[in-house]
């Protein structure tokens, strides 16, 4: 088997072929990634709920109870590739002694959430959960 590969090869190098390129499978340079994770409670008395905030970035990961009425934020950096996954959830928490008729007068709280990388924002949503996965390649940095 490798006597064909190599005529194969010399036969290649002898009529002028060149080889592909294999740079691209060397290990990439790492790239700082400056990310925002945002959650809010959006159609809720804050008197009548918190904001549970659970959160993930990099190797990093928590969950906090927030008032209702705060805009919860989080400010880091990751290094690609060695970090890449980032993720951001809430859920309206109604406070303990709050009668039901008077906590959904104004209707159903729900939780808006987004994740800005690079002053980008690339998951908004308003189902109370986003993800990012930078994947194979990191977000590039606004120039100027």
């Amino acid at each position: 088997m490798r006597r064909p590969v190599a005529i194969i090869a010399l036969a290649g190098l002898l009529a002028g072929c060149s080889f592909p390129d294999t740079s691209v499978l060397d290990d990439p340079e790492p790239v700082q990634q400056h990310v925002v994770l945002e959650v809010s409670l959006e159609n809720a008395r804050p008197e009548f709920y918190d904001l549970d905030v659970m959160w993930l970035d990099g190797d990093a990961e928590a969950n906090e109870r927030v008032p209702g009425d705060v805009v919860w934020k989080r400010n880091t950096t990751l290094t690609w590739p060695d970090q890449y996954l980032v993720y951001a959830e809430g859920d309206a928490a109604k406070k303990p002694g709050v009668d039901d008729l008077l906590a959904y007068a104004q209707g159903v709280p729900y939780v808006h959430c987004s994740i800005t990388i690079n002053g980008r924002v690339v998951v908004k949503s308003d189902l109370g959960s986003c993800r990012f996965d930078l994947g194979a390649t990191p977000i590039p940095v606004p120039s100027g």
